[in-house]
């Protein structure tokens, strides 16, 4: 499915700010897997607003070459191509990991398609860094769906066990880590995993069956149609806008120092579905049509983030809360 992107003119404070590069940053030539898509293209811009050159890669099976021009070196190419790929790498001195098929709905529906596209294709890629030298950072992109169903606050990071894991979707980035772990251990590999829990933000196609609540909420808004809430409401998730995330790998990117394995990118702030809809009229000024329907199967119960550790090693990263977010996304 192709995904037509609009173009936004950005004005989070994150891509207009360059304190950021305070932390010891190095500028360095920037490999961007799924680079086109809705978090790559945040990610590219918040790398040239931090000074590093950036290369592009995406295959644009869900993503438009609009609004590219000036971000970098665009490659047009598959991850699972392993000549291509070699390429890329030889000209980068970090990689940021984003390429991945990221919907639990799908991954059930396709498991297959996940294991080749998230699983083996980034163990390609590590192999890769491991055979070519590669002395830089590779950061890549992992998820809350790695935390038990059956866990209750907020999640840090040594709670991921691989225990009660819910889709395919959840196993490959598991999986991920596992990978990049034994990849760190053997080989040496600077490798640091980003779980990223719910991103939101402008650019994301509501029609897309990668695209999240808030994003659906949106094309409820604008199409006059009913939204549908899965579940009794209840279940909780740590919602963290997508110019957050950009910025946080940015300054992972230019990052001199130690870096732990693996880091949180949530709020810390857990927000039933019923709130977010009460939030999202809050910001909108408008009612909104919905009702319930049956829970949906591999969906979490409860997702919030513990997020002491990026705190600590990234001081000059702090994310908007959830009302601020959809203030500036949908603001009235």
């Amino acid at each position: 499915m192709q995904v037509k992107f609009k173009v936004y003119v950005l004005k989070a404070r994150i891509l207009l700010r360059h304190d950021y590069l305070g932390l010891g940053a190095v500028l360095s030539k920037v490999l961007v897997t799924g680079g086109a898509g809705f978090i790559g293209r945040y990610t590219c811009r918040a790398l040239v607003a931090a000074g590093h050159d950036v290369i592009i890669y995406d295959n644009f099976s869900n993503a438009s070459h609009d609004g590219l021009n000036g971000l970098g070196r665009v490659i047009e190419a598959d991850i699972r191509d392993r000549d291509a790929l070699l390429d890329a790498v030889a000209n980068a001195d970090h990689v940021v990991h984003l390429a991945a098929l990221v919907s639990v709905p799908i991954s059930i529906e396709m498991p297959k398609q996940v294991f080749d596209i998230n699983v083996a294709a980034t163990e390609q890629l590590f192999d890769i860094c491991r055979e070519t030298g590669f002395a830089g950072r590779v950061i890549y992109a992992s998820s809350a769906s790695v935390y038990s169903n059956d866990l209750g606050g907020n999640f840090k990071e040594e709670w991921a066990t691989g225990q009660g894991l819910l889709s395919p979707y959840a196993s490959s980035k598991f999986m991920n880590e596992v990978q990049a772990g034994i990849y760190k251990i053997c080989y040496g590999l600077k490798t640091t995993a980003f779980r990223f829990f719910n991103v939101y933000g402008a650019g994301q196609d509501p029609k897309s069956p990668y695209s999240g609540v808030i994003t659906r909420l949106l094309e409820a808004r604008d199409e006059g149609k009913k939204f549908t809430i899965f579940g009794d409401g209840s279940i909780t998730r740590d919602y963290i806008a997508v110019e957050d995330i950009a910025g946080a790998i940015a300054l992972l990117a230019g990052f001199d120092g130690e870096a732990p394995r693996v880091m949180n990118l949530g709020t810390g702030q857990q927000t039933t579905l019923n709130e977010l809809v009460e939030a999202w009229q809050d910001a909108t000024g408008q009612g909104l049509d919905y009702s319930y329907g049956p829970a949906r199967s591999g969906d979490q119960q409860h997702s919030c983030a513990d997020i002491a550790v990026v705190q600590k090693t990234l001081p000059a990263w702090q994310p908007v809360s959830l009302a601020e977010g959809l203030a500036r996304w949908v603001g009235k």
